[in-house]
């Protein structure tokens, strides 16, 4: 009796201390963003990105300041399908990935290009990260997806910039 007690509770200690390094596993391999608060911020670049197999022109031209509060405009154009896309800044966000790596971010508008993307209404989102090469997300979202997005981004940058340079500068 005594020593199947004592197997039950190695079992449970077993079980828990496995669960506690899954966890910590779990929590180290998050990203952490941390909010940087500027005067200002710009988000400027032109380039070409490559994402989910297609290729796509940006050009980027954004500032904020420390409110979040933007101006600016990003745009668009795939060059397999034609999608075009501009969106007017309305909030320019600029984070440190993991305390190291710069990432602006912004949300606004679509107010140009392909008539199918300006009748719907939709905001775009745009996150990049700045480092070699720069990493870059684009997508359509509700506007306040969009603007949650630009507050607080997540570590998805699908696309990878192959030709062109995103500066993020305080």
């Amino acid at each position: 009796m005594m020593k199947s007690k004592v197997q039950v509770f190695l079992a449970f200690g077993v079980l828990a201390t496995a669960a506690i390094v899954a966890q910590s596993e779990l929590v180290s391999s998050q990203a952490v963003f941390s909010r940087t608060f500027h005067e200002s911020t710009t988000i400027q670049g032109s380039g070409r990105a490559r994402s989910g197999g297609k290729t796509f022109l940006y050009n980027i031209n954004a500032s904020g300041g420390s409110s979040g509060n933007g101006s600016g405009t990003f745009s668009y154009r795939g060059e397999q399908d034609g999608l075009q896309m501009v969106a007017r800044a309305e909030c320019v966000g600029s984070f440190l990935l993991n305390n190291t790596i710069p990432v602006g971010t912004l949300a606004g508008p679509i107010i140009g290009g392909s008539s199918r993307m300006v009748a719907t209404g939709k905001w775009l989102f745009v996150g990049i990260r700045d480092q070699n090469p720069d990493k870059i997300r684009v997508v359509d979202l509700s506007r306040e997806e969009a603007l949650k997005f630009c507050n607080q981004p997540t570590d998805s940058f699908a696309g990878t910039v192959t030709s062109g340079n995103v500066s993020i500068s305080h």
